[in-house]
């Protein structure tokens, strides 16, 4: 048998019923095609023929800055904030038994983040960690590297309104630290309340006031001031 291949110079004059040297140049004018149509993409959809489709190009947004942290406001729908963040790292479900709370969206680069809480399709909460600095809502002043609030009022509401939101993550002993200021002391594991313990608590003192932040798993689960507990 004769094993017959595509070559410009073959004489194929001699074509004739039933021989097989008429058959092929017609296997390769198809062969020619089919190289054609695969390199112009015109068969897969891609390579920008006719079949090829583009995904629509994604907000860009700034990024996790305190520049653009302080542009977030209540009330903000998603796409709003994606025009000034851009798209987010993840998006959390809010935790079980959260009411009115519809996603939890987050903003990572390094250590820093922002996370928004979205209900009824708006913006209900935002938080950051930005530098070592926590930052809760939008009305918060730069104070400087390592300065926090103190054993302040507003220290307090801003660990009451933590613990107190269902559907806001809690707090890291960082994010305590940065919040509050200064060097705490630890204590290691504490009772807090109904024979519940703590795997870390620290402490703050500061004049005849003090304050206690007891932790789970890395995460805020309560606080004392003067002995009063939260």
């Amino acid at each position: 048998m004769a094993v017959h291949t595509c070559s410009p110079n073959r004489d194929d004059s001699r074509g004739g019923a039933g021989n097989p040297w008429v058959v092929v140049p017609l296997a390769c004018a198809g062969a020619a095609l089919l190289a054609m149509l695969l390199g112009c993409g015109g068969m897969s959809g891609k390579g920008g023929g006719p079949g090829a489709s583009t995904a629509p190009p994604a907000p860009k947004g700034g990024g996790v800055t305190l520049e653009n942290y302080n542009k977030l406001r209540s009330g903000m729908s998603q796409a709003d904030v994606a025009k000034i963040l851009g798209n987010p790292t993840m998006t959390e479900q809010p935790p079980k038994g959260s009411v009115g709370v519809d996603n939890i969206q987050v903003w990572e680069s390094g250590q820093d983040h922002i996370r928004v809480t979205y209900g009824g399709g708006k913006v209900i909460m935002m938080q950051a960690f930005l530098k070592g600095q926590l930052y809760v809502g939008n009305d918060n002043k730069d104070p400087g590297p390592g300065k926090g609030s103190g054993l302040s009022r507003a220290t307090l509401d801003k660990l009451d309104a933590n613990l107190g939101n269902p559907g806001e993550q809690k707090m890291t002993e960082a994010e305590v630290i940065a919040l509050v200021g200064g060097q705490p002391q630890k204590l290691g594991p504490q009772t807090i309340a109904g024979g519940i313990r703590s795997n870390q608590t620290l402490k703050w003192t500061q004049g005849n006031s003090w304050l206690k932040v007891h932790f789970i798993n890395g995460r805020l689960a309560g606080f004392e001031q003067d002995g009063s507990i939260r």
